[in-house]
């Protein structure tokens, strides 16, 4: 990846799962989502028996078989990073207001992130209400929240051992990934 936009416009499955963040690093991710505590939940998960729990609920979408022709049914390695972010509205329901505002917040998250030399990427796929039981069991989650879709960042360092889009835990190889169109072609002026 040349730079970190086209780095961010893939997703990273090979995170070193041993690492541990630094304070300083997720001090700074909380900093720049304090504004949004009085609205949402904020959750900086760092707790390897939660993040194996979540990355247990996980599983690659049956649809995506349409997608490759080389799609393999498996989990999603993207959960299994140091860090795992969800911001969550305080409310049952969720407008288009608080999507667009939680997009945002990721979004400058996870450029913060690489500025800072970390990978990122973003991950939907997995079983919602499994999840959302556990953080509520473990306080995390507030009872006026409602998870409903949100994905989560999910950020950490690469795992140098093995290429960014291999999968370890339960197939051993390489995943396959969309191509991504030439930065110039994503958006057109006529």
């Amino acid at each position: 990846m040349s730079d970190i936009y086209q780095t961010y416009s893939h997703t990273h499955r090979t995170f070193d799962f041993a690492e541990q963040a630094p304070t300083d690093f997720v001090q700074g991710l909380r900093a720049r989502t304090a504004y949004l505590d009085q609205d949402y939940a904020v959750l900086i998960l760092q707790d390897k028996e939660i993040i194996e729990y979540i990355y247990d609920q996980s599983q690659i979408p049956v649809l995506d078989s349409l997608k490759y022709t080389d799609y393999l049914a498996r989990k999603n390695s993207q959960l299994l990073a140091p860090v795992l972010i969800g911001i969550v509205p305080r409310t049952h329901e969720h407008t288009g207001q608080h999507v667009y505002t939680i997009g945002e917040a990721y979004s400058a998250l996870a450029l913060w992130a690489l500025e800072q030399g970390w990978q990122t990427g973003f991950c939907i796929c997995f079983e919602r209400q499994p999840v959302e039981i556990r953080l509520r069991g473990e306080g995390l989650l507030p009872q006026e929240a409602n998870f409903g879709s949100i994905p989560f960042l999910c950020i950490g360092h690469h795992d140098s051992t093995v290429p960014w889009n291999f999968q370890r835990r339960d197939v051993n190889q390489i995943v396959p990934s969309p191509e991504k169109l030439p930065r110039d072609q994503y958006i057109r002026i006529l």
